[in-house]
């Protein structure tokens, strides 16, 4: 019998449907045919033991059982699901191949994994990879299966992220509730690896704009247009007044003019004296744009924020909706823009299935050039799934609900635009000089329209159509020279488009100039499938809300803030995770080592919390305290029971003699072991963070990935030296 394990009861339906008949709905799974049956899972059958499954004294929340981190990690059964669990264990004993049907991401891989290992399961297992519900498209999966094996370091990364985020968790939450509960404050404050640093950039934000000073300065704008022009639809060019040199004094650090009367020396020159002036320089340039890619899950959450004030989690219910229910779109939770090539030959017929479901757009399909073939199409940028793009799924829309029908536009703009020409303009950037002064301005003509017809709203600035006369040498006249006044302004507040945004490319938000080097625009906070759930939890735990479209921190997430140290609440050490978990996808790095990098950061971060010494657990689940160092000689200290209980002797007693209480609560201890609160560097080849050793010429800084990665890197003042663009 051969057991297909679907992510979901609607992923389970889909695939039955184009299974062999007669189909018999049984309690929790279909039975197909003779010799095929359809089970489901409900999200994770299975959760990560609490604490006190390792041991009853974790019960009680304790400063000094931090930090809790089990020695074998237990799964145990969600008592909701308990016995649908029961019915694929039965299913199971029988089955004589398994095929894992879970969603195309690390989650799907890992949901379905730990399953068949709570089980035990020996059987042959193959993965079948399905991003579009459509019954054509589902027969084409099943029957390109692949060994499951194939997916082994996806599982893990998945697993990885699991064990990082409850240990963070667990450890973190307690410690600094705990805090708080000794200064007063009630409830739980809830730490987590990746919420934490999301509220950290909405506390950052706020702050910056409560304590913004605003800066004046000045431009000196102008109009010009060519002397005995000829041209009979020419317009005049606005320009602007170049700083000297000789005046950069006068302006601050990002260029712009601070003193008016330097402005108002400029005007009267200008004006003053002969009103005409001369073109020195003329520097064209044609600009392609092609048509923007597919939407990935975050690019479309971003998109509908702008564009009709959607949240993340609206967007992600409504895909959810299109891809389940009506079949109308691929998998949603895409963090992939590309589209495989395959999917070309595919494009007359999905285009007049759109024709069908909406036919208003029926003009832009007839207009395109169907022989045209985007970027978008590219294998080697494809992934488990690919970009969210519609599927040849017949429906009338209009049947749609209203958030439905704007996201279904959406996707389907993007895929029309793919068989549309570039859009094409000519820039002039044309540098005049008046008396001693220079001027700059720019003329941008439209030469293509291409795929921006299909969107007027994106064409930007105004731009005009005539052909570019001015040249080098024109003698130009200008007019309405004016001095216009600007005052700065604070960032604007977090929205769910810009928020969004900032998790998706936190590199631009790294302090750490190490590791920001090493991050790719393109590593972020959480996962496209986790980013929704992660803004929701923020609310949902009062540390942020919604001021009209911004969001803003509360009382209490500045607070929990405030007592945190600052590797928790900025991403750099988060984006390193997310980084060195994609090397855990691609094999490059182990799990195990890992995990105890992450345990090890996580006592440091324990200790400057609570000031308590750090603790290693040891493999039989009890903590050992890092013993501390003699006050005198340095020595490490031992641990010693006299009459009055536990304390700390040197190792050199009898020559030294000095003694420590057993229970140390110093703010020296604390300041101590603060060098923990610095996040690994990561390795720019593999992400993996970077170890300093020591070698015959000194010390050195070495991938922790050896002998995957063998790159290495020259010790500064206690810190790898890493090129600006270093050699792959």
């Amino acid at each position: 019998m051969q057991l297909i394990i679907a992510e979901k009861p609607s992923l389970g339906r889909a695939i039955a449907h184009v299974l062999p008949h007669p189909h018999t709905n049984e309690h929790g799974y279909i039975q197909c045919g003779t010799d095929t049956i359809v089970t489901w899972c409900t999200g994770h059958l299975l959760v990560p033991c609490g604490p006190e499954a390792y041991q009853t004294q974790y019960a009680k929340w304790d400063l000094f059982n931090l930090p809790i981190a089990p020695p074998d990690w237990k799964l145990s059964p969600r008592s909701d699901t308990m016995n649908h669990l029961r019915v694929i264990g039965s299913l199971l004993e029988t089955a004589q191949e398994v095929i894992h049907a879970g969603d195309p991401d690390r989650e799907g891989q890992l949901m379905v994994d730990e399953v068949l290992h709570y089980f035990n399961v020996e059987l042959p297992v193959q993965r079948v990879l399905i991003n579009d519900l459509t019954p054509h498209a589902i027969a084409i999966s099943l029957g390109q299966l692949k060994p499951n094996t194939e997916y082994k370091h996806l599982s893990l990364s998945a697993q990885c992220r699991q064990r990082a985020d409850w240990l963070y968790g667990i450890n973190l939450t307690r410690a600094i509730t705990l805090i708080a509960r000794n200064n007063g404050k009630e409830g739980i404050f809830s730490v987590g690896r990746v919420q934490t640093p999301v509220l950290g950039l909405v506390v950052k934000r706020d702050h910056e704009i409560a304590h913004f000073k605003s800066t004046r300065y000045f431009s000196i704008e102008a109009n010009f247009h060519r002397i005995a022009c000829e041209a009979p639809h020419e317009t005049e060019i606005k320009a602007s007044w170049q700083t000297p040199p000789s005046r950069e004094m006068h302006c601050d650090e990002q260029g712009r003019l601070l003193n008016r009367k330097i402005a108002e020396r400029v005007v009267r020159s200008t004006s003053t004296k002969e009103t005409t002036g001369r073109v020195t320089k003329v520097r064209d340039k044609k600009s392609h744009e092609p048509p923007p890619l597919p939407f990935s899950l975050s690019t479309l959450q971003i998109e509908a924020a702008k564009r009709f004030g959607y949240s993340p989690q609206f967007v992600l219910d409504g895909c959810q909706i299109l891809f389940d229910k009506h079949k109308l779109i691929t998998y949603p939770k895409s963090d992939c823009r590309y589209i495989p090539e395959a999917l070309f030959d595919h494009r007359t017929n999905l285009l007049n299935s759109l024709i069908l479901n909406a036919p208003q757009f029926a003009d832009a399909i007839h207009a395109c050039d169907l022989s045209s073939k985007s970027l978008a199409w590219n294998d080697q940028k494809i992934g488990p799934h690919h970009a969210i793009i519609p599927t040849e799924q017949q429906l009338e829309t209009t049947t749609l609900r209203e958030r439905e029908q704007n996201l279904y536009q959406l996707i389907c703009h993007r895929y029309i635009a793919q068989f549309y020409p570039d859009f094409i303009t000519d820039e002039s950037i044309i540098e005049l000089s008046i008396g001693h002064e220079l001027f700059k301005g720019k003329d941008v003509r439209i030469t293509q329209q291409g795929w921006k017809i299909l969107h007027p709203l994106d064409q930007g600035s105004k731009s005009t159509n005539h052909p570019n006369t001015i040249k080098e040498g024109d003698q130009v006249s200008f007019s309405n020279v004016k001095i216009v006044a600007h005052e700065t302004v604070p960032p604007k507040h977090f929205d769910d488009s810009t928020l969004l945004s900032a998790m998706a490319s936190i590199v631009h938000f790294v302090e750490d100039p190490h590791i920001k080097k090493t991050l790719r625009d393109s590593d972020g906070l959480g996962t496209e499938a986790t980013r929704a759930s992660i803004i929701e939890a923020l609310y949902r735990r009062d540390y942020i809300i919604k001021n009209g479209q911004h969001i803003l921190s509360t009382p209490k997430g500045v607070d929990l803030i405030r007592h945190l140290p600052p590797s928790c609440i900025t991403p750099d050490m988060t984006a390193v995770w997310e980084a060195s978990l994609d090397t855990i996808s691609s094999g490059s790095t182990k799990p195990k080592d890992f995990i105890t990098r992450i345990t090890d950061e996580i006592s440091h971060l324990v200790a400057s919390i609570s000031g308590i010494p750090i603790k290693k657990p040891n493999l039989s689940g009890q903590s050992i305290t890092q013993p501390p160092s003699c006050p005198k000689c340095q020595s490490d200290m031992l641990e010693r029971t006299g009459r009055y209980g536990k304390f700390w002797a040197c190792s050199q007693f009898p020559t030294c003699k000095a003694s420590l209480p057993w229970r140390l609560n110093t703010t020296k201890k604390a300041k101590a072991v603060k060098t923990g609160d610095s996040p690994p560097i990561p390795c720019p080849n593999c992400h993996a963070p970077l170890i300093r050793r020591s070698g015959k010429r000194g010390d050195f800084w070495g991938c922790s990935n050896y002998p995957s990665c063998r790159k290495t890197y020259q010790d500064i003042d206690g810190r790898p030296h890493i090129p600006i663009n270093p050699r792959p």
